[in-house]
């Protein structure tokens, strides 16, 4: 969705809660450049990563180019303690491996559910990719669409396996700080 503020113009990602209320608002970070497509031309860069609350989870928010940067989910995951990443997305056909790698990558690094909305069909001339996802936090894929058309994709998450992938590979607990 767009955003305005004023002159400025974002790509921005609201959550809306149970109740119907916009419950957050994320306003995009990463703007893409790859041909053909410059985002810059009309959008704003965001300045914050977003969190909130969703039952018993904390889910993070991203958009699209996001995902190629791995620190902002973590950084999601250890200062903002999400467990599950929502990604609304616009992926090109042509790299369609890499929202695959990136999705799933972004998962099984942050032990967080990964969540993936990704639009299908053209839009001056570039093919959308669909496969929207639902990967657990340990990289297994609940629930993938397809390439071609829109489709509603459903999965149980629970808190409980976000815990006992966290507890099997404590990979939180050795992070070295204080190197990075």
């Amino acid at each position: 969705m767009g955003d305005r503020d004023g002159d400025k113009i974002y790509n921005a990602q609201v959550f809306v809660n149970q109740d119907g209320e916009v419950a957050a608002k994320y306003r995009k970070t990463h703007l893409v450049t790859a041909a053909p497509l410059d985002e810059r031309v009309c959008f704003t860069p965001g300045d914050e990563f977003v969190s909130c609350k969703a039952g018993d989870f904390k889910a993070g928010m991203s958009i699209c180019y996001d995902l190629r940067f791995p620190e902002m989910c973590r950084t999601l995951a250890v200062k903002h303690k999400t467990n599950v990443i929502l990604t609304s997305s616009a992926w090109p056909m042509v790299r369609i491996e890499h929202l695959r790698v990136f999705s799933l990558s972004r998962a099984i690094e942050n032990q967080s559910y990964l969540i993936l909305a990704n639009r299908v069909g053209v839009d001056d001339g570039v093919t959308f990719c669909g496969t929207s996802a639902i990967i657990d936090p340990a990289g297994a894929i609940m629930a993938r669409a397809s390439v071609d058309r829109e489709e509603l994709l459903q999965a149980e998450i629970s808190i409980d396996v976000v815990e006992s992938v966290r507890a099997r590979v404590p990979a939180f607990n050795h992070r070295r700080g204080d190197l990075y």
